[in-house]
């Protein structure tokens, strides 16, 4: 529970404990208690597909980068997907081996919203074991970005980050790095101190596999933050040097994403709007495998936000903007002084 989790990470960060992929590692105790009164039937094939596919992909993603708090939620619910939909079989006096396409897709649309197509991991691994038919459920297509804000918006809202001293410093820094080079709370949370790092004046963060060059306002902030950022915990602030980017209350732990999504909103700031405009902007300028390297993203991710920017996309933008300003969101008026666009063209 919450309490041993907190506990846990004290150990580790006053020594006592060595370190681990903590998200990862929460999964195989959160599967016992999941299957703790379920059939010994069922609780055989799950924990046999939890570790032999789950698990087994999920090291490997975690020998890779970092596993984060997003990737041991996903994991879970695969997990979770699957023996809901051997309870649905049970309940209706059927066996895996006797499912078919109709009662496949009985079952998913019962669960809208619920993100039933992740059990198609769980039926591609019984199949190649012979234990359940070729069935899959159809995948809704991916939606396309549908949340922008126009230019000069971004570049004020990243002005604002950069110069107003009432907002948070991780809200400033966060919101900077959101509006600049589209990086969302989930990959921000897991930045870690050494990842800031100033070579003969310039600085930069490492993001992955990522280099990005940081402006010098923005640069300074990050440093402050780097060095200076408030750490809650009182065992927190016994370790001689910082690990996290964003401190989180928990003693060696970073600040958690919903956390730093509460700064975010506190600031005014909407993350997705923000987000979709940065990279669209990017993978308008440059070529994919360079957008991929530069933010340490997938090369298909990379890929298909650079045939989003390939369409004429200037018109959409601008009329979304407009779209939902008459609707009533809380979208910032765009006022750009002269002043402001020379900041906005030295920063870029």
């Amino acid at each position: 529970d919450k309490s041993a989790a907190h506990l846990r990470h004290v150990l580790v960060h006053t020594g006592i404990l060595p370190e681990r992929t903590e998200y990862l590692e929460q999964i195989e105790p959160w599967l016992d208690q999941l299957l703790a009164d379920q059939p010994a039937e069922d609780s055989k094939i799950i924990r046999a597909y939890a570790q032999w596919d789950v698990l087994r992909r999920a090291r490997r993603r975690a020998a890779k980068r970092t596993f984060t708090y997003a990737a041991g939620k996903r994991a879970r619910t695969m997990i979770r997907i699957a023996l809901e939909l051997l309870v649905w079989l049970r309940e209706r006096g059927q066996s895996l081996q006797g499912l078919r396409q109709g009662d496949l897709e009985e079952w998913g649309t019962a669960r809208p919203g619920t993100r039933a197509y992740l059990v198609n991991g769980f039926l591609k691994w019984a199949h190649a074991r012979r234990l359940a038919d070729k069935v899959l459920l159809p995948v809704p297509p991916r939606e396309e970005p549908s949340h922008f804000l126009e230019d000069a918006q971004r570049w004020d809202e990243l002005d604002r980050c950069l110069s107003d001293d009432t907002m948070s410093l991780p809200a400033r820094v966060a919101g900077a790095l959101l509006f600049l080079y589209g990086l969302q709370p989930t990959r921000l949370v897991s930045l870690k101190a050494d990842d800031v790092q100033e070579e003969e004046g310039d600085t930069h963060l490492v993001v992955g596999e990522g280099w990005l060059p940081l402006p010098p306002s923005l640069a300074r902030l990050t440093v402050e933050l780097r060095d200076h950022g408030h750490i809650a915990s009182a065992i927190g602030r016994v370790a001689k040097e910082r690990s996290w980017l964003f401190h989180g209350v928990t003693p060696g732990r970073p600040l958690s994403e919903s956390g730093l999504r509460r700064h975010l909103e506190n600031a005014g700031i909407h993350t997705r709007a923000a987000h979709n405009t940065a990279l669209i902007e990017l993978a308008a300028d440059l070529p994919a495998l360079v957008v991929a390297e530069t933010l340490g993203i997938h090369i298909e991710t990379a890929v298909r936000w650079s045939k989003y920017a390939g369409r004429d996309w200037a018109d959409y933008v601008a009329a979304r903007g407009s779209e939902q300003r008459s609707a009533g969101r809380d979208w910032p008026p765009v006022t750009q002084s002269d002043t402001k666009r020379s900041e906005t063209l030295r920063l870029r």
